[in-house]
């Protein structure tokens, strides 16, 4: 399999991968079609590359991933193209279907070579290898192994084609900005921010019933599962307004966190397959009620399929615990 190659000078060469941690990949995912190669620091294919065991030597990071015995949740990506391997690692913090709390970590390796000469590892800088805590992340590592392949491969095909969709990527790049920060309430903020894209319009009364009513609808494939997000939303949308106009986090917990993350995961999910215009989504919802998903999306000319119905529904579905407020 070709890597990302590029000529440096006459006889030097360079092949650039991006390693991944921690991660659990199912063993038939292919993106060969793609260029993309996906491999497990335990394969040959990586014994190939790092024969003389360079990069434990160089990566502290790596070495406690060995150390701590967690190489299956190491792996490799290697593409001609250097873009799409960082699409490919954007898609999988999208299509995250786990708690993770920290960013995915990655980190960059230059692969040099000189005519015949033996070959050695060159090291990107990633701050965040340095901070990470093997046997903490390991805990809740981005499972993309519990994702059906097929669902994957159509899912990456359709993010794929999302390029260059300013919708699409006004929505990723709020999220980028969101998962990237270490503070989870201004995690939360942004992820709200997020939300409140959804219902662009002029009009600002009723802002907290649109949002929720969107989304509901947007990600609501029977009625309980609408439901379930309308009266969450309501929860954590208060929770919101404590922290903006007070400053309380008193009621903002871990869990609250993780259920707007997987929400607007999903969201995206749905972004992804096929061109959704902010401007026209609160109007074409309004034409529906709860559980009419697929008829929201077939305005937009999107087809559902039951196979790909979400691996996060089941967290959707989930009631928020109205927080127990203080006796004044």
């Amino acid at each position: 399999m070709d890597v990302l190659i590029n000529e440096v000078e006459d006889n030097i060469i360079t092949e650039d991968y991006l390693l991944i941690f921690p991660v659990r990949l199912n063993n038939r995912i292919d993106l060969t079609k793609h260029g993309i190669e996906i491999f497990n620091v335990d394969s040959d294919r990586f014994r190939e590359l790092n024969p003389e065991g360079a990069i434990e030597k160089t990566i502290p990071a790596y070495q406690n991933i060995i150390y701590s015995d967690h190489t299956e949740y190491c792996y490799v990506i290697g593409c001609k193209e250097a873009a799409k391997m960082y699409l490919l690692l954007d898609f999988l913090r999208i299509i995250k279907p786990s708690n993770l709390v920290s960013p995915l970590s990655r980190f960059q390796i230059r692969f040099l070579k000189e005519g015949d000469s033996k070959r050695y590892w060159q090291m990107g800088s990633s701050a965040i290898w340095e901070e990470i805590d093997v046997n903490e992340s390991v805990k809740q590592p981005l499972n993309i192994s519990i994702i059906d392949p097929d669902k994957f491969h159509y899912l990456f095909e359709c993010y794929l084609s999302r390029v260059g969709d300013d919708n699409f990527e006004k929505l990723t790049g709020i999220y980028f900005t969101a998962i990237h920060t270490k503070i989870p309430p201004v995690r939360f903020l942004v992820f709200m921010i997020l939300l409140e894209c959804l219902v662009a319009d002029s009009d600002n009364t009723g802002i907290v019933y649109k949002i929720c009513r969107v989304c509901a609808i947007l990600l609501g494939d029977d009625p309980k599962t609408s439901e379930m997000v309308f009266e969450n939303l309501k929860i954590l949308y208060g929770d919101r307004s404590s922290l903006v106009h007070s400053g309380g986090t008193d009621h903002l917990n871990t869990d609250k966190v993780n259920y707007l993350h997987n929400l607007v995961c999903e969201v995206l999910n749905t972004f992804m397959l096929g061109k959704i215009e902010l401007k026209k989504l609160i109007v074409f919802s309004n034409k529906y009620g709860f559980g009419q998903r697929a008829n929201l999306l077939a305005d937009f000319d999107i087809k559902t399929d039951s196979r790909f119905v979400s691996t996060r529904r089941k967290l959707l579905d989930v009631m928020v615990k109205r927080p127990v407020r203080e006796k004044e």
